[in-house]
This record gives C-alpha cells, structure tokens and sequence, in this order.
C-alpha cells in the first residue's frame, strides 16, 4: 500500500470512528440512559481483531496498522474526563486475551496515549473469535452500568469471518457466544458500531454488518483505500454535530506564520479541539491567547496527541470570549485546520402549554431553553451569545414549511407558530454562535389533524408502546409470527392507514409488511425489537415497538431426550458416531486463483463445510459444499451442483484420492478449489 493510499485509508478508518460518535451521542435509544448534561461522556469498549490476517503479506487486511492511528486521533477527541473506556485486543487463544483491560477513567493526555500503547503493543496472534470477545465486552459494560448511568457502546475492529482453524467445536461455541453477546446488548441498550477492515478479499463484512444492525449499531465497509476521498471532509462535522466549521486549507505567511481567532461562548464549550492535518506537524506550534489567560507554544504542546498526519491541540475550560491563536510553522507550505468543541450543554424544545394538537386559527407558544447537568441555565448571556431559529417540516411529504428567528426572553428563546395550514408538523430548534450549532430535539405538532392511536391497548397487550412477542421455536411449531396490524391502530379521522418498518434487529429478510400484514419468520429472526409505524394521510404517525424474544429449543429438546433417560438412544448415539468412517490424514484446501489463504484441516469423522476454510469467492456455495469421510479412509467432495475434475463432469459429488486435485466449479475452469490430501497411515 503506497504512502497515498495509507493516508486515504487512514482517513476513511477515522471517519468510521467519527460515525460512532455521532451515533453515540444522537441515537434517542443512548440518549434515554445517559445522564443530563453528559453528552460527550459514555462508556466504551474497544474490541479489536489481533488475528494473523490483518497482517498477512499475502493478503493481510491492514498490514500498514493504520487503525491504530484512528484510535489514537479517536482518543485526542475525547473530553479531557468523564469518559470509561476499556479495550480487547483477540485472536483464537481460549485461555486469554492479547490486552484485556477494565473499563476505567481516562484522563488527560498521558492515560490516553498510555491505552493506545497497550493496544499496539499486544499485536497479532492466530485465528479469530469475535463472539467469545464481544460477550466479553458487553459483560463488562454491563459491570460498569451498575457504577454509572453513562451511555454504553463497543466499537468493533475485524475483517469479519469468525475462523476457528477448523476445530468445529470451538466455532459453535464462538457463534452462541455471539448471539448471547448480540442479546444482552438489545436487553441493555448497547450498540456494536463495527468497522470491517476489508483491504483483501480475505474480509467477511457480512457477519460484522449483522452484529451491528441487529443492536442498533452502523457497520463501515473499508474496501479499498482510495474510495471515498471526500469522507475525511465530513469528519469532523460527523463527530460533533455542533461545529458548522468545515476543515480549511491555511498557508503559512513569509513569516511563517497564520492567524486565528475565536468566540466562546459563556455556555456550552466544554473543551476546545484544534486538530492539523499536515505532512510534517512536527513543525508546526500553536499558541493561545485569551484576556484572562494565555498558553505559550510550549504548552500547548505538552498537551497535543499526534495521530499519523494528525494533531490535536486541546483547551479545556475555555474562559468565554474572544481567542487568538498563532501557527508558526515552515513559510509558504500549507496545513488543514479544523476547530471543535465538546459541548456540555443540550437545548430543549417544547410548547408552554404542553399541547401537541392544536384547532383552527390557535396558535403554539414555542420555548427554547439551554440546559447544563439536566438544570435550565438561565443567564441571560445565554441569549446574548446565541441566536435561535425554527425550522418547520411537513410530515406529510417531508418538505420544509417554513424557518423562524425566536425571540430572546430572560435567557429563553420563544415563538408563536399559528396560520399553518392543516396537518402535522415536524418542528426543530438551532442554537446558532459563530462556531457552535446547538441541534435541539425535535417536536411534532397537529393543526385540525390527530395522530393515529393505540386500538384496544390493554387486549393487545401493548405497554408504553412496546408489544412483547415470545415465541418457543420447535422443528415443527413457533417458527412464524403473523399480525393485522389494521387490528393494533386506529386514526379517527382516516379509515386507511400507511404502515412502514421504522427500524429492526431482527436478521435480515426475516420481515416483511405488505399493506397492513406484517409477516416475521421467528425460525430466522432471532430475538430483537422491531420498530413499526403508523401513518395516517397528513404524515402524522404512531410508532410501535414489536419486541421479540425468541427461544430456539431444538437444542433442549434434544437434550431433554437425553437427560430423560432414553438409554438405548444414547447407546445407539454413540456407537453410530465411534462407528463412521474415519479419515486419518491432512486435508488442505485453497483457492485455484492464486493470493488467497489456505487452511489444513487434520483427521475427522463426518463432514466438515468447505466455509470453515478461508479461500474466497470460489465458484461453489460455501455453505452447502462439504467433504465426507468414507470408509477406507476415502474423502467425498459434495456439491448441490456439477463438479469438474480432469474435463470430466460428475453430478453432486467426487471420491477425492490421495495428493493433489483441482476441482472446477465451471466448465471453462475459471473458478474452483485445490485440494491435497496427505494420509497418516
């Protein structure tokens, strides 16, 4: 990977970091367990892949370790305190991790880069058992939940593909400990943000994108490095949704130097980030000066993480007010610069009435306050350091009515909506300072139009909002859920409802609504929410939250079978299993086009899938071609299809001998797999 590429690549790893944020910090689900005033603090595990892919010279998926780079311009962000963060590092190792750390404070600049050192320092080992680290992480999580309210989140560094070397067990295992791990993360409100690292074809984003969706997470396909080349243009506006600076281009005078300057507000800049992305930072200073308080390029430096091209200055406690700041640096070369604040502040939207419906000619007192730790501030400096404006949108079709500048009031902002027409409303307030943009939560408004409602509540079991489905799986009972929802919703005003799929974390393709049948295949789904919507003809709407939990007892059953005592099925069992045939050598398995990995499988009885060996797009389904031991030690290739062996064509399977054989899985011999099988007699 050339020096360009890195640094595209390097770039596109950040803006997934940047994505988590973002998601962190907006996601109502998060929201609703974090303490007021806490918006940039949370709880967080980092899980990261140690596995020997991610370096292999053949096709390693990130053998320039760049994402380490991302985790550490990702630890420069955050505040200065208040934030738990703990770390992962896995490969294959059932007796233990590469790094396992406890979620503890970091705190200032020397715990932070000391993390990252950490991480780096455990490097790779072998295979890869994403399932048994992420339980791990989520019970760490769920630890530190019983210390603090603070949002809960994992960030997920693989290249997909839980490979356990062939030992069929081990991978069974790592799969249930997944679902477990993907449970007790919908039970508790923890998203999986993953970043599939896919620099090879080696990469498996399929299994991280699961993971991610079915809790609510996002998950960021890195493919090839030089896609994307306007991602890193957004980061920084991904991370903080508050910043309306974009990153700007600055050349040093003749001088060598570049001017700044600022305003901080006296409410809502927690910390102040500069961050420089430039080829030689080494050679840049930054210097501070404020009326009540200056920082010297010495200190500035003392405090500043450097991550790759990056740097990070950070202020914390900004003194409100105007700020000067001084790059020095070498004369006419040219530096990127950005400028962040971590907020401490959320601001509140809400009618003085309480009021959500509203009839002909009224109209809706709109109040727009600013709050710290879950207090409305009331200084009026709130309203001489801000202006605020109200957006307005119709739900009906989406589009935007109209924008309206509130009025400030004894450090409140207030406005009168009225002459809308009828309908419903979505509503939005900004918070505007020179470098702050303050979103508020949205608000929905009716004029002479009502929301659809909940029908027969108490009969359809229906709770605030959310409707509990349980559902035994059995091979022959529980496996699908059917509801009307016609039979769940009622609107006084239109007989004929919309309704849409808001948002699941049930398995894809297990859903599915036409009209009003909403159709879930609880053999596949899994156990999750599913967010389904109501909506009648003027986009007013009702949301309901489907919550499945679904128990697979095919596993029990069988168990059940056992444990009752039934002796002669479990003699029968046994001496079935100690009677197939045995292969007694090696089988190795790789791609026929040349670069991608191969895997020795040793002996076995039975069948083992072809997916467990790591060879790529092969021309045959993985996932229903296998191998067969047969007596005298025989292996049988098996495929739902044609299999080319020599120009001959075989229907479903192919007695594979001893040594070399190619396997096509075309006729033209442009896909297909080599095996070689070497006896242990």
């Amino acid at each position: 990977m050339g020096r360009y590429l890195k640094k595209r690549f390097q770039k596109i790893v950040c803006l997934c970091l940047a994505s988590f944020l973002l998601l962190v910090l907006s996601v109502p689900a998060v929201e609703a367990s974090a303490k007021p005033g806490t918006d940039s603090w949370f709880n967080v595990m980092l899980v990261i892949d140690g596995s020997g892919s991610l370096v292999s010279q053949s096709n390693g998926t990130d053998r320039e370790a760049v994402r380490y780079d991302a985790i550490r311009l990702f630890m420069a962000l955050l505040t200065d305190q208040g934030n738990n963060v703990g770390a992962i590092v896995f490969d294959d190792n059932q007796d233990g991790y590469l790094l396992d750390t406890e979620l503890d404070a970091i705190e200032g600049r020397e715990e932070k880069l000391q993390l990252v050192d950490q991480i780096q320092d455990a490097g790779t080992g072998g295979d890869t058992d994403i399932g048994t680290a992420l339980l791990s992480a989520v019970e760490k999580l769920e630890a530190e939940s019983t210390e603090n309210d603070l949002p809960s989140a994992i960030i997920l560094f693989s290249d997909g593909r839980t490979d356990l070397g062939g030992d069929e067990e081990a991978y069974e295992a790592s799969l249930a400990n997944k679902e477990e791990a993907i449970r007790r993360a919908q039970e508790d409100g923890i998203q999986i943000y993953s970043i599939c690292l896919a620099a090879s074809d080696v990469a498996d984003p399929a299994e991280l994108q699961e993971i991610s969706s079915r809790t609510s997470g996002s998950s960021i396909v890195i493919q090839s490095p030089d896609q994307l080349t306007e991602a890193f243009e957004q980061f920084y506006r991904l991370i903080f949704s508050t910043s309306s600076n974009d990153a700007v281009q600055m050349t040093f005078s003749e001088d060598g130097v570049v001017y700044l300057e600022a305003d901080v507000p006296a409410y809502g800049a927690r910390e102040i980030n500069l961050i420089l992305n430039g080829e030689d930072n080494s050679a840049v200073g930054l210097a501070a000066e404020h009326e009540d308080r200056q920082y010297t390029a010495e200190e500035m430096e003392q405090d500043a993480i450097t991550a790759g091209n990056y740097k990070v200055y950070k202020i914390v406690s900004p003194e409100p007010g105007e700020w000067n700041f001084v790059l020095h640096g070498q004369p006419g070369s040219s530096i990127w610069m950005n400028m962040l604040y971590n907020v401490d502040v959320t601001a509140h939207l809400a009618t003085q009435d309480g009021a959500d419906s509203y009839g002909e000619g009224q109209a809706a007192a709109l109040e727009l306050t600013l709050e710290q730790d879950g207090k409305e501030i009331t200084d009026p400096e709130v309203t001489e350091d801000y202006t605020a404006v109200l957006s307005v949108v119709n739900l009906a079709d989406g589009q935007p009515v109209c924008t309206k500048e509130m009025t400030a009031q004894e450090g409140r902002f207030v406005c009168d909506l009225a002459d809308l027409p009828e309908g419903s409303y979505e509503i939005r307030a900004q918070l505007q300072q020179e470098e702050l943009n303050i979103a508020s939560n949205s608000i929905r408004l009716s004029w002479n139009n009502t929301a659809p409602e909940f029908l027969n509540a108490d009969k359809n079991k229906i709770v605030d909002g959310v409707k509990t489905v349980k559902k035994i799986v059995t091979p022959i009972t529980g496996r699908s859920y059917k509801q009307d929802l016609s039979e769940l919703f009622s609107d006084g005003q239109d007989e004929t409802l919309r309704y849409e799929v808001v948002s699941s974390q049930l398995v894809d393709d297990s859903v599915s609504l036409e009209g009003e049948k909403l159709k879930v295949n609880t053999a596949k789904s899994r156990s999750g929410d599913l967010v389904v919507r109501a909506i009648d003809s003027q986009g007013a709407y009702q949301d309901l939250i489907f919550r499945f939990k679904v128990t697979n007892l095919t596993l029990p059953i069988l168990l059940a079978i056992l444990i009752g005592g039934v002796a002669a099925i479990v003699v029968a069992v046994l001496g079935w299993r100690a009677s197939r045939p045995l292969f007694n050598g090696q089988l190795t398995v790789e791609n026929v086009v040349p670069g991608f990995a191969s895997l020795m499988r040793g002996s076995f009885r039975g069948k083992i899938k072809l997916k467990i060996f790591p060879i790529g797009p092969c021309g045959f389904d993985t996932n229903k071609c296998f191998f067969k031991a047969g007596r005298g030690g025989r292996i049988e290739f098996c495929a739902p299809g044609k299999i080319y062996v020599n120009g001959i064509e075989y229907q479903k399977s192919y007695t594979v001998l001893p040594g070399r054989t190619v396997i096509y899985a075309d006729e033209n011999k442009t896909q297909g797999i080599v095996v070689r099988i070497k006896m242990l007699y």
